[in-house]
């Protein structure tokens, strides 16, 4: 059996098949770990025992090969002994025998130097290539909401994805679904801008991302990759939020028109994270709630209008309207936005789920390696 040479203990992490419904390419898995995580409450405080605050003394690989994968390092808790890991493009494959989908090898040691060609930051670290290489090239934004500053976010891919708050702490950073993420305030207009950007001008999309309301009755923005106009004219781009009758829609501007479709169920509940997804390919439209299909409906147009003589603004948390400002205020939390110029498969945004509501990693035990001792008589 192969071992990554300089690591003297590492952890064997398998993904049943009980988990994925098909193969998955390049599909970056989340580890999460805490005294009391995976599948039968796997205490994995001994990586804490071991490596206390140094998260870069890590490195993944697929268990009985040497090949390193790059690592995120989305939140990392000494004193509450929690981590949250992205490890980068896996290809989970069905097991025809019914044995695990894929086994992660996790390795640890506080006497390696810190693996920073492989393991990356998020947050205020900054983007680097470990961090970026997690992501393939398809990911258009991944944020995963956590503060770089007071007023600031960053992306995690290379496209640079960075958002500005509408002001210090609007929203604020709270703890989330998957590590930090942001609690808005519909009552002081907060949100987060990626100003007009055609990087987001999309004729093919995802969109998913956490939401977790603090009220119901009320507008939740998502995503909005939009400009409406005071008038009619000048409608483009696209929406995805929680509406006012709580229901699920998405808004695609088809000639100078939004084309609104909205799920027949309702989503009442308060405190509870729902994971939402919607996609388009073609005249096909289709939403997803906690990785099952809700909706699915057909434009009168393949093609999104935006264009506008207006400048656009893409956003999380509101939409822009330029007759009366900020509208469609999240009240709640966000976590995990994403937004793919493809549209990936149903097995990839359920997949997706299951990773988010700490289901899928079962833990196997601590393997220390030996390393034989040569002594001189």
């Amino acid at each position: 059996m192969a071992l990554l040479p300089g690591y003297d203990q590492y952890v064997d992490i398998t993904i049943p098949d009980t988990q994925i419904d098909s193969d998955l390419t390049h599909f970056p898995i989340l580890v999460k770990g805490s005294t009391s995580c995976g599948i039968g409450g796997k205490d994995v405080s001994f990586i804490f025992d071991e490596l206390g605050s140094n998260s870069l003394k890590i490195a993944f690989t697929e268990a009985g090969l040497t090949d390193q994968k790059y690592a995120e390092i989305e939140d990392w808790d000494a004193v509450s002994e929690e981590f949250s890991i992205w490890a980068s493009k896996s290809d989970l494959v069905l097991d025809a025998d019914g044995g695990p989908a894929y086994a992660l090898r996790m390795y640890f040691d506080n006497d390696h130097a810190d693996n920073t060609d492989y393991i990356g930051v998020s947050g205020s670290a900054g983007r680097n290539g470990p961090r970026e290489n997690v992501w393939d090239a398809n990911h258009v934004m991944v944020q995963h909401m956590a503060d770089e500053t007071t007023s600031t976010i960053t992306g995690s891919t290379s496209n640079d994805k960075d958002g500005t708050k509408e002001g210090a702490n609007k929203p604020a950073e709270a703890t989330a679904q998957i590590g930090l993420g942001q609690h808005f305030e519909d009552t002081t207009s907060d949100n987060i801008s990626f100003g007009d950007d055609s990087d987001f001008e999309l004729q093919t999309y995802l969109i998913e991302g956490w939401l977790k309301r603090d009220v119901i009755d009320d507008e939740h923005m998502l995503v909005s990759m939009q400009y409406q106009a005071a008038a009619t004219e000048g409608l483009c781009g696209v929406s995805f939020w929680i509406g006012s009758d709580n229901k699920l829609k998405i808004a695609n501007a088809i000639a100078n028109s939004f084309e609104n479709f909205i799920s027949d169920g309702t989503y009442e509940n308060t405190g509870v994270y729902y994971y939402l997804a919607a996609t388009k390919t073609g005249t096909t439209v289709k939403m997803y709630v906690n990785g099952a299909e809700v909706d699915s409906d057909t434009l009168s147009n393949a093609t999104i209008d935006y264009t506008t003589g207006e400048t656009k603004r893409t956003a999380i948390g509101a939409r822009w309207h330029a007759g009366s400002g900020w509208k469609g205020l999240c009240d709640g939390l966000e976590d995990e936005i994403r937004v793919s110029d493809s549209i990936r498969s149903v097995a990839w945004i359920k997949a997706n789920y299951n990773f988010g509501i700490d289901n899928v990693l079962s833990w196997g035990d601590k393997v220390t390696v030996f390393v034989p001792q040569i002594v001189i008589i």
